[in-house]
């Protein structure tokens, strides 16, 4: 069914869209609590998506078998979001200068996921 699928791969679109709202907000503002907590928003989301990609079976979804392997191709996207999101936090906190290239590399990688994630939900939705 198609709110399966809608569940699956909405919430974890919202989580990366506000840990991207947040990240954003601690550069503009120069607060680093609100990259923290984007970067906690991803790493989140990266061991959600671990944890269902372990447990969960996406080929028991009423749906092409083309449409599991996609999400789980989402869910280890995810995941590697969430492992450089546990570094750039690692780095954070050591209040080391030299994160400049990570935190791009984490914004790209957040927006990168956000929009597959957009682009799954209405390839799925507009048939």
């Amino acid at each position: 069914m198609k709110s399966d699928i809608y569940l699956i791969a909405s919430l974890p679109q919202w989580a990366i869209f506000l840990g991207i709202i947040s990240f954003f907000w601690g550069l503009i503002e120069k607060k680093a609590k609100y990259c923290k907590i984007g970067s906690i928003l991803f790493a989140t989301t990266g061991i959600i998506a671990g944890i269902s990609l372990l447990i969960g079976d996406f080929g028991t979804i009423t749906t092409p078998t083309e449409t599991g392997a996609i999400l789980k191709v989402l869910c280890l996207s995810a995941i590697l979001l969430g492992l450089v999101s546990v570094i750039h936090l690692n780095i954070q906190w050591k209040k080391s200068k030299n994160n400049t290239w990570l935190t791009i590399f984490t914004i790209l990688l957040a927006l990168t996921n956000f929009f597959m994630y957009y682009n799954v939900l209405h390839g799925i939705f507009e048939k």
